[in-house]
């Protein structure tokens, strides 16, 4: 009886062992479904901040950046388009005004009477019309004159600096270094020529606009790659936060099509680490 008894308890000690084992396997297993899950999440997370960051570098060439014999060119190019535009608009404003007849009869102080309001008569006279059409002279505007020497186009770019262009990503020509945008980028960038721009284009970008932007990267010598392209994507992507062009970073979250300015996403309370990560308040944790 003894023998058969303690034949009982080993197997009962062996069937708790082995339903111990089964229920530890049991864990262990749903453990490692659960980690394979959160890594193949953690995967697709990594792989999509791959495609969006700084990871995809097609870049083989810096940046052209453009020399300052360039810059004062084409900052006096602009100067004249804008010349132009003004002139314009002056020519347009010349030609719907009311000129007086050249007839001897007539009488500048009295207008004519309008035919659906009998008793208004309008005045002008003489004087005051002589008056508006000075205003209105069609002067000729002299075509840019290009500085030659390293003298003549430092004063040029320092005379001309209010047409240089604003940051290509948010707009802003605000040149702070503890801004949200910081300070500009030293050198200025030169979009090649195109058929709409002969001349090219120069391209501004504040440093953390830059740096933030998909696909942008610096080298050891702080040379920076694909500004360019970035800013021409950047143009075509609307800010979330303010309704405007130019938005360069993107929410990570799954399918989310938020764009942001750096401006715009600092202001919703984003604090940007060392990975560049971003997410749009409506996809946040925290």
């Amino acid at each position: 009886a003894e023998k058969e008894a303690a034949k009982l308890q080993k197997e009962l000690e062996k069937d708790q062992r082995d339903a111990a084992r089964a229920v530890k396997g049991a864990l262990e297993e749903e453990e490692r479904r659960q980690a394979a899950t959160l890594r193949e999440a953690m995967s697709k997370a990594r792989d999509r901040y791959k495609r969006i960051h700084n990871s995809e570098r097609r870049g083989k060439k810096p940046d052209l950046i453009a020399s300052d014999a360039k810059i004062a060119e084409l900052l006096l190019v602009s100067k004249y388009q804008q010349q132009l535009r003004l002139k314009g608009l002056r020519t347009l404003n010349m030609a719907s005004l009311r000129e007086a007849p050249n007839d001897d009869t007539h009488n500048l102080s009295t207008m004519e009477t309008r035919p659906k309001k009998k008793h208004r008569t309008r005045t002008c006279s003489s004087k005051q019309q002589k008056t508006t059409k000075e205003d209105y002279v069609d002067e000729a505007i002299p075509e840019p004159v290009f500085p030659t020497s390293a003298e003549e186009i430092a004063n040029t770019i320092e005379a001309e600096a209010s047409h240089l262009p604003p940051c290509c990503f948010c707009g802003s020509s605000d040149d702070n270094f503890d801004s949200a945008s910081g300070a500009f980028i030293p050198n200025i960038f030169l979009r090649p020529a195109s058929s709409a721009k002969p001349q090219g284009t120069l391209i501004r970008s504040h440093t953390r606009c830059a740096n933030l932007a998909p696909n942008v990267y610096t080298d050891q010598h702080d040379v920076y790659y694909n500004v360019l392209p970035a800013a021409s994507r950047a143009h075509k992507q609307r800010c979330k936060g303010c309704g405007r062009l130019g938005a360069n970073i993107q929410c990570l979250a799954s399918d989310c099509k938020n764009f942001y300015h750096v401006p715009c996403a600092v202001s919703t309370l984003w604090a940007f680490g060392a990975d560049k990560s971003f997410y749009c308040p409506e996809h946040r944790t925290d």
